[in-house]
């Protein structure tokens, strides 16, 4: 047992003990109550092929841009999460639940699951598992995700970066965030 009850956050009893070796700031964004909201800014790089931006905008992905402004919310429902992403008007939502230990988040295309990872106060998540439209798909198949939660000065700063074989980047986005 890990010494996490029923009432603590998702990724505080996925986490474990590992929760309180996050910095502050990644622990207010994952410890949210019954809602979290935060404002900041990102850079979008979007994939230059007709695929990658075909996923991308599926995906309510916004255009490349240098300084994007970002509203970014966490509504707890029972033990799941509602994370909703407004990159200036163009949302992405997904729903982040646990199961078996492992962090499973829905997307609009996709369902994945996670092993959650914490290395010199660094937050990542590592694909476990992949199914599109409902499909369990071959790894080979997989998309990369590479991502980065961590703190600086103060603020929870992010590194998200998806590719997919044959296609490379479909997007990346990177910025911080502040609670509101």
């Amino acid at each position: 047992m890990d010494g996490s009850s029923s009432q603590d956050s998702l990724y505080r009893r996925l986490l474990g003990a590992r929760f309180d070796g996050l910095p502050p700031a990644v622990r207010r964004l994952h410890q949210p109550g019954a809602r979290f909201e935060a404002a900041g800014e990102c850079r979008v790089q979007r994939g230059d092929n007709s695929v990658a931006r075909i996923l991308a905008d599926s995906m309510g992905m916004p255009p490349a841009a240098e300084h994007l402004p970002l509203r970014f919310s966490i509504d707890c429902d029972g033990g799941a999460e509602i994370w909703r992403r407004d990159f200036g008007g163009h949302v992405f939502t997904s729903r982040m639940w646990a199961e078996k230990g492992v962090l499973c988040e829905r997307t609009p295309l996709a369902t994945l699951r996670y092993d959650l990872e914490v290395e010199h106060g660094i937050l990542r998540m590592q694909l476990r598992r992949f199914s599109g439209l409902g499909l369990p798909l071959p790894r080979g198949i997989w998309p990369t995700i590479a991502t980065a939660e961590s703190e600086r000065d103060g603020r929870y700063c992010f590194d998200v970066r998806a590719s997919m074989p044959g296609i490379g980047l479909v997007v990346r986005y990177k910025g911080w965030l502040v609670q509101a």
